[in-house]
């Protein structure tokens, strides 16, 4: 039978700074004890390059008895050496991957077993760029499984050796197609099926011969895996056997549901019409990174459970196979995806690509959650090209090849035009867009949504990202665009989820993010290494504001919470109240002041509400349901709750006070820095103009070669380019007129 030994303790950890990924590193290499999971990630010391980590393998290979070393996630490019001999490598970082154990590798008893890791940026394995940090070590476990010499395969793709694939046919029958892959079997072995219905009785089973890859079951009206109305998960086991002996066996959980979508109507789950009210995650977490366990893992499905959310985005890459269980047991909606988020002309870029899509597919294939594979995130990023389009099919068709019964989906930046190819090759779309923080307004998500369906009516359309970063430090009574406000988030939020929720069309939305998360080369609103667009905070301990605007709209669970009651401190003898709540009305109390609100939208405003000088307990009440907040009438505004950017940055659309002055300054039909850098890099008489006026900004426009409009890396370089100079890079581009 398959035993399994974690090897998670007494790893010796060291850099290796002038090392190189295909040597073998010095034994005198300066090295401390860790545990794993571990990164050697700090927020103080972002090395990037080689870490090595080592250990003493005890192992006793007995006869007839097979050993692998398992490896669940080694960020990114892992080599593995036994007693100084190289045992393998993988190009990735976010997938499970194995190496077997033989008499020609390893010794009865004690083996130095080695793992040099490289986490710096290579053209060959994806992600080549994002906005998250690649932390580098072994962050998830690493064991030791031995198995009878007759096994199922664990070398395939990282999998169990058993494939379970389920759907529910045109009668109404449970269909469990099961692959499985041997090693070192026989036509005396056989293999028998069992499947356990969502209440522990045996729901069908079958024997068959060992030689054959796929057997066939069907159940009769099986009890459906229906998201969280009913997450229904079946048991199945596979056995090798040889004779009455059991050699071999693997346990998967998984279950029955049908999926459809469509461009009118959105997403379809077993026939039921299903909006996705959806939150986006990355897999890290507050002081120990990416190096979490199942307690963090734990934490944030709570917190996804509280919120009230039906789906998660796992972006942008391979989740921990924990994670994926919960999700099948919370009975989210899953989009999986890889992490390809630049691409390159290459074939070792693309075949890495490939590569990453079969383990995350072949792996987690049998999670009913998962509805939705991702092929890409934002690759026009840097431009379109032709490549791409034809990569893109690449993968799309891979990923059908291998599991016919999910959709593809992709997620492309608002400068996709809506006619572009990459709207038109996955089975649907979600759009990242950020109208009213990185450009236009927060109104601007109406006009693009119902331009994109007009224009794209059988494009199943969705909203894959849309947020705003803000600091739980920050502070307005006036929140407005940049001012990384609690109060700017909230109000962003609900506006913009107002219009989302207002077209049926779409199949839903994932909010980005659910948590704050790392980002090493980010420093904005006074915070470094994060994106801060997250409705908890990085290390869970607080919810913003937002976070329970969410909770109204989407919880079932009925709750009253004071909003705002980190601006406590309040110059002004009344103030308004912001109250979050999933009940029709909502009592506040203020001392002796009180009043009750009525509301079907979630949000509660209560006027006028009096301070008295000092504390000031305000109580929110709905039934039996209630809570407090203090707030604290000052003499003067706190200064620390407004967040003072030492190097602002530009916004152009304030360089005009009305439409007349508008047109003056962007002429239809003619160039400005509002357009977007792919464009102007094909205009020989722009990037004429561009490079007299400085060669830097050229320069740098070719390296990035992204549909970002020009103004966005102004700014990025905003401290050599003024705002004077920047108006007249404008003034000169804005005479010459596009070809048409």
């Amino acid at each position: 039978m398959r035993e399994i030994t974690r090897l998670n303790e007494n790893w010796q950890f060291g850099k290796w700074p002038e090392g190189s990924i295909s040597a073998l590193p010095p034994k005198n290499l300066e090295k401390q004890l860790v545990q794993l999971p571990h990164t050697w990630y700090k927020d103080d010391d972002q090395y990037e390059g080689i870490g090595v980590y080592e250990r003493i393998l005890d192992i006793q290979l007995e006869e007839n008895t097979r050993a692998y070393l398992e490896f669940q996630g080694a960020d990114r490019w892992c080599r593995v050496y036994i007693n100084g001999v190289f045992l393998g490598e993988h190009k990735g970082g976010y997938s499970a991957f194995r190496f077997p154990l033989d008499e020609s590798t390893v010794k009865t008893g004690e083996n130095r077993l080695t793992v040099v890791l490289d986490n710096r940026s290579y053209e060959e394995i994806s992600p080549l760029a994002g906005d998250f940090t690649v932390y580098g070590g072994l962050y998830r476990d690493v064991n030791l499984i031995l198995v009878p010499e007759s096994h199922f395969d664990l070398m395939y793709y990282g999998t169990c050796g058993v494939l379970v694939r389920t759907e529910v046919n045109g009668d109404g029958q449970g269909v469990v197609r099961l692959e499985a892959h041997l090693q070192g079997v026989g036509h005396d072995h056989r293999i028998l099926y069992e499947i356990y219905a969502p209440d522990g009785s045996l729901a069908e089973r079958l024997e068959t011969g060992a030689v054959q890859e796929e057997s066939v079951l069907c159940l009769k009206s099986p009890v459906l895996w229906d998201g969280k109305e009913n997450p229904s998960l079946y048991q199945v086991a596979a056995r090798l056997l040889s004779g009455e002996n059991v050699l071999d066996e693997v346990r998967i959980s998984t279950g029955f549901r049908s999926i459809s979508m469509d461009g009118e109507t959105g997403f379809f789950l077993n026939g039921r019409h299903l909006r996705i009210n959806g939150v986006a995650r990355h897999q890290d977490f507050g002081q120990v990174f990416s190096a979490t366990t199942p307690v963090q893992w734990e934490r944030d499905m709570e917190l996804i459970r509280e919120i009230g959310a039906n789906a998660v985005r796992l972006s942008h890459y391979q989740h921990p196979w924990y994670f994926y269980d919960l999700c099948d047991r919370e009975g989210l909606v899953v989009w999986a995806e890889i992490p390809m988020l630049k691409m390159n002309d290459t074939k070792e870029c693309m075949d890495n690509a490939c590569s990453q899509m079969k383990e995350l597919i072949r792996q987690n294939l049998h999670h009913p959650s998962i509805c939705f594979w991702g092929i890409e995130n934002e690759i026009a990023i840097f431009g379109e090209e032709e490549y791409m389009y034809e990569n893109c099919r690449t993968l799309n068709r891979l990923v059908h090849q291998l599991d016919p019964g999910r959709l593809t989906t992709a997620a492309n930046l608002y400068t996709v035009k809506n006619d572009s190819p990459l709207n038109h090759i996955s089975d649907m779309v979600g759009y990242n867009i950020y109208f009213g923080w990185y450009y236009g307004a927060m109104e601007e998500y109406d006009s693009f949504l119902d331009k994109f369906h007009k224009d794209c009516p059988d494009v199943p359309l969705g909203i894959s990202e849309y947020g705003v970063d803000c600091s739980i430090g920050f502070h307005q009574e006036n929140p407005k665009l940049k001012d990384y406000s609690e109060e700017f988030q909230s109000l962003f939020h609900e506006t913009v989820y107002k219009i989302i929720q207002s077209k049926r069309y779409m199949w839903g939305s994932f909010v980005w993010n659910m948590f704050d998360f790392g980002s090493a080369r980010r420093n904005e609103g006074g915070v470094k290494y994060r994106n801060c667009k997250g409705l908890v905070t990085f290390d869970r301990t607080v919810k913003k504001d937002a976070f329970y605007y969410y909770k109204s709209q989407w919880a079932k669970e009925p709750f009253v919470y004071v909003a705002e009651r980190r601006f406590e401190k309040r110059a002004a003898e009344k103030i308004r109240v912001k109250v979050y709540s999933n009940l029709p009305q909502v009592t506040l109390k203020a001392g002796q002041w009180q009043e009750t609100g009525h509301s079907d939208s979630g949000i509660f405003l209560f006027e006028n509400v009096p301070l008295a000088h000092g504390s000031n307990q305000i109580t929110a009440r709905a039934g039996q349901y209630s809570d407090q907040a203090v707030f604290e009438r000052v003499k003067e505004p706190e200064a620390s709750y407004t967040f003072v950017d030492p190097n602002p940055e530009i916004n152009v659309r304030n360089w005009f006070l009305d439409e007349q002055e508008e047109a003056a300054l962007f002429p239809k039909g003619c160039w400005s820095v509002m357009d977007p850098m792919s464009e102007m890099l094909k205009d020989e008489k722009v990037m004429e103009v561009i490079e007299n006026w400085s060669f830097r900004l050229a320069d740098a426009m070719r390296e990035r070669k992204g549909s970002m409009p020009l103004f966005r890396i102004l700014n990025y370089m905003r401290d050599d380019f003024k705002e004077d100079s920047m108006k007249e890079l404008n003034r000169l581009l804005a005479q010459i007129k596009k070809e048409s």
